[in-house]
């Protein structure tokens, strides 16, 4: 497995990963923008044999100067083939120790919050489970500008930062 920055090569084997994850990238605004971010967004990916398993990408919230917040992973996602392999943690452990390295000082994270009512055998609970596990910390719910349901913000404090 290597970890490495996501390069425009990567997108079409980023996008192949999402289609094949409809319950968590169901919408076409959310697939186009998934899509966007890989495109324009500084990110990574986990590679293994030559092909892309994971990725993620990293931004500020909008309208934020440079500086003023901490970064935050914008998208994440991991071949259904190899999900709860430790792809994953794995690539949130690599970003982290490289925004460390950087002197960013935390990492924060938005996903689905709990408040939002789902059932199935792969959901949100798991995707908030994860990232408690990889070190992040849930801070509050609340309504983002264009969501249609809550979100979760989670941070996570970065190595030498507490």
């Amino acid at each position: 497995m290597t970890i490495r920055a996501l390069t425009a090569g990567d997108a079409p084997a980023c996008d192949a990963i999402i289609a094949g994850l409809p319950y968590f990238f169901g919408i076409d605004a959310g697939v186009f923008e998934c899509a966007r971010a890989v495109r324009s967004q500084r990110g990574w990916v986990v590679e293994e044999a030559g092909r892309v398993r994971a990725f993620l990408t990293v931004d500020r919230p909008l309208g934020t100067p440079p500086d003023s917040v901490a970064p935050e992973i914008s998208w994440m996602a991991v071949d259904a083939g190899r999900r709860r392999d430790g792809l994953g943690g794995a690539l949130v452990q690599a970003v982290a120790g490289e925004l460390a390295a950087e002197g960013e000082r935390a990492l924060s994270v938005l996903t689905q919050a709990a408040s939002v009512p789902e059932t199935g055998p792969d959901t949100y609970a798991g995707t908030r489970a994860f990232y408690r596990k990889v070190g992040f910390i849930p801070i509050r719910e609340f309504h983002p500008p264009g969501w249609d349901v809550p979100a979760l913000l989670l941070v996570r404090p970065l190595p030498g930062h507490g």
